[in-house]
């Protein structure tokens, strides 16, 4: 989808419509936040549809950098280790996470078992995301 919030907050809509999760079923998101001006575009978007404070979000871009096309793959693939390991990565370099996104932390935290949501923003407001299903647990 293009075209800011309303896209982004419609391709997390159509991703959790397709997976036939409801928002409070989600256990974990990670978010594209870059570090640039879509980032509170995408927060505002969460909010919209997930609610406030809920669930704990994570945006590995800060620690990796920008990777364009790449970065949905990546985030996909740190999500489900994550969601594995039942830890929820941090967010590198945070310092205020007052800005309205769903529960967003400097360090890392548990994670429950359940769906996770990847959203991903790439510049101009183009918007796509995706539902994890429940992975198993690293023994």
């Amino acid at each position: 989808r293009e075209g800011g919030r309303a896209a982004i907050a419609g391709a997390i809509r159509q991703a959790l419509s397709e997976a036939e999760v409801a928002p409070g079923e989600l256990v974990a998101v990670s978010a594209s936040a870059n570090g640039g001006r879509d980032d509170v575009l995408e927060g505002e978007a969460l909010v919209e549809v997930l609610g406030r404070g809920r669930p704990p979000a994570t945006a590995v871009k800060a620690g990796l950098g920008e990777s364009l096309g790449a970065a949905g793959a990546f985030q996909t693939a740190l999500l489900v280790e994550a969601l594995r390991a039942g830890e929820l990565p941090g967010i590198a370099g945070l310092e205020w996470p007052e800005m309205g996104a769903p529960e967003l932390a400097a360090g890392p935290r548990p994670v429950s078992e359940g769906p996770a949501l990847v959203s991903a923003v790439g510049f101009r407001g183009k918007a796509a995301a995706l539902v994890v299903a429940p992975v198993e647990r690293a023994s």
